[in-house]
């Protein structure tokens, strides 16, 4: 069932809302912050009609859609209270495809990063930023800046599956004096229950000279009403380098295509995660699912590098004893990117944990 109508008659459409709630199944607040046409909050605060869907049109209109009414964010069954504005936390609902999921059925950790990576861009939109330049302010492109992650952790709770509703909430965060700091929740629109925490840390680098600098005065201005607290996931603490004598594995001549640049013309950051769970021996992979990542970027990649990609796994139960990586552990992996001249491209550390149901015995079965 859906809604269109225009913001100046928001406030009659909200009142027959209400009207229509007293003899309803569902129930109407008006709390989680939404953008309406132009950037505008509508009534004068953000807007969450408890249990409707909405989303913008070009148009101008708002489309809103009837849905399961939304509880408290939560995280393993624990109510999640934050203290932060929630006119500041940008949301986007998304319904996950099939091709968006992987051979569990669990969407797959490249579009769980897709989709990170859109609602920085839908965030900046919300706030009233231009966007010609996929989330530049228009201090960045007047100085010819872009934000490039150099650091990101990723911590997943449990897994959608194909079919499930998830809103993606967003806000950003100052990092010292030269970062800024992106955070992320992914949430389960019918239960509310926070499936995915995660967060990164962005630096401005001239597109021009391809050089990291601090942010300008001028654009940390424009940023700063926007600040928020960060998510704490015990994340500062920097990732040894893994020698290539102490790599368990080595996978050679990794080649950008052109379809791994995206529109800064080095490789996207999603790509570099696609390159190192290669490397993850299959065994894993189908015993084991990913529960957190931490990755540090430490140069871009461009079209014409060739790379190389090593990995060491190394499993403990509680008293450290050293455990083989198919016995339902947990189990860790430490990775490397570098070029074919040893230079590093990105360190990274992924966490696997057992999965509850093997997903290829079942499938066997069926077959």
């Amino acid at each position: 069932m859906y809604f269109n109508f225009a913001c100046s008659y928001t406030y009659k459409f909200i009142m027959g809302l209400l009207a229509i709630a007293a003899t309803s199944n569902f129930h109407v607040t008006l709390a989680s912050p939404y953008y309406g046409a132009k950037g505008t909050k509508f009534g004068g605060v953000p807007m969450n009609l408890g249990g409707l869907k909405s989303k913008k049109l070009s148009s101008g209109y708002m489309q809103v859609k009837i849905k399961a009414q939304q509880a408290p964010s939560k995280i393993n069954g624990t109510i999640v209270t934050t203290s932060i504005r929630e006119d500041l936390v940008s949301r986007q609902n998304f319904s996950i495809k099939s091709y968006e999921i992987d051979a569990d059925r669990k969407i797959s950790i490249q579009a769980l990063m897709n989709y990170f990576q859109e609602t920085v861009i839908h965030h900046y939109k919300a706030n009233r930023f231009h966007c010609d330049d996929f989330g530049s302010t228009p201090e960045m492109l007047k100085q010819n800046l872009i934000c490039v992650t150099i650091r990101m952790k990723v911590v997943i709770y449990q897994y959608p599956t194909w079919g499930d509703d998830v809103q993606v909430e967003t806000w950003i965060s100052a990092s010292g004096k030269i970062g800024l700091r992106m955070n992320w929740h992914l949430v389960d629109c019918k239960t509310g229950e926070i499936l995915v925490r995660a967060s990164s840390v962005c630096v401005m680098m001239n597109k021009l000279t391809r050089r990291v600098s601090k942010i300008p005065d001028e654009v940390r201005r424009e940023l700063e009403p926007q600040f928020l607290s960060p998510l704490n996931l015990d994340d500062r603490k920097d990732l040894p380098r893994l020698h290539h004598n102490a790599a368990d594995y080595i996978s050679n001549s990794f080649s950008p295509r052109w379809s791994d640049l995206d529109v800064n013309q080095h490789v996207n950051n999603v790509k570099y995660i696609e390159w190192i769970l290669e490397s993850v021996p299959l065994s894993i992979m189908e015993s084991h699912e990913l529960s957190s990542m931490t990755l540090e970027y430490k140069r871009e990649c461009g079209k014409k590098n060739k790379l190389q990609s090593l990995i060491a796994i190394s499993s403990a139960d509680e008293d450290g004893c050293n455990l083989g990586h198919n016995n339902g552990h947990l189990i860790e992996c430490n990775h490397l990117l570098q070029l074919e001249d040893g230079v590093e491209i990105m360190r990274g550390k992924t966490e696997w944990r057992p999965k509850l149901v093997h997903n290829f015995d079942i499938m066997n079965l069926v077959m």
